[in-house]
């Protein structure tokens, strides 16, 4: 764990006897299953006492403040070369921290209206698994012509989305930050040129598996952001 945590590590885990979870990466490219997996870590943090946890991610840092976790800080090095380097959060699950916890998820709850409102550097699960379903029926036979997007005052005609979509990944992926433009690279390669399954794509992209699935979720998060803005 010591490179997830760096100069956390003596603090948070000292003398291993504090037991409980870590995790230091759970995803997967389908928003149900992926939102299932977490489910099934914090039952799992429930029952273990403790969960522990090391991300690059925005969109988990995101959903860890909306849980009112414990933020200790980043760690030094950007060990994903994702232009970011891992924040470490944590929280207590043992039976006499619940009420605590409790009591600060509430007030998370209270201070963030519905706890599903977007501010400039982010967006609600509901914006990311519209904008992962649109992308995903780009070269359906149906195209876009039901996609949530339709809703939004730019994307209201059945050729905007598509449009729009296309126009916002190239954007990315012209980014002069490399972890943004490799992203771009990934959603314009998987989405737009549907030029393979995500094994194919990210060897075509010379990226291993774990930066490749790194790159997407962050990418339609990014898209998620600008097309709410």
């Amino acid at each position: 764990m010591e490179p997830l945590l760096q100069q956390h590590t003596e603090r948070l885990v000292a003398g291993g006897d504090r037991g409980g979870l870590f995790l230091g990466a759970a995803f997967c490219p389908d928003p149900p299953i992926h939102a299932h997996v977490l489910r099934h870590i914090l039952r799992q943090a429930v029952m273990n006492g403790r969960l522990l946890v090391s991300t690059a991610d925005p969109g988990y840092r995101q959903l860890l403040d909306r849980l009112a976790f414990r933020r200790h800080g980043g760690i030094r090095d950007d060990i994903y070369r994702c232009g970011r380097a891992p924040e470490v959060y944590s929280n207590d699950f043992s039976g006499a921290a619940l009420p605590a916890w409790l009591r600060r998820l509430g007030a998370t709850g209270n201070s963030t209206g519905t706890g599903t409102g977007t501010g400039p550097d982010t967006a609600d699960g509901s914006a990311v698994a519209h904008l992962t379903s649109t992308l995903g029926s780009l070269h359906t036979s149906g195209g876009v012509a039901d996609s949530p997007l339709l809703a939004s005052a730019h994307t209201a005609t059945v050729q905007a989305p598509r449009a729009w979509l296309v126009a916002a990944v190239d954007t990315l992926a012209a980014s002069p930050i490399s972890a943004d433009a490799e992203a771009g690279r990934v959603l314009r390669a998987y989405y737009v040129d549907r030029s393979g399954t995500h094994g194919q794509v990210a060897r075509r992209l010379h990226l291993s598996r774990a930066t490749y699935f790194r790159r997407l979720r962050p990418g339609v998060l990014a898209l998620a952001v600008r097309h709410g803005g």
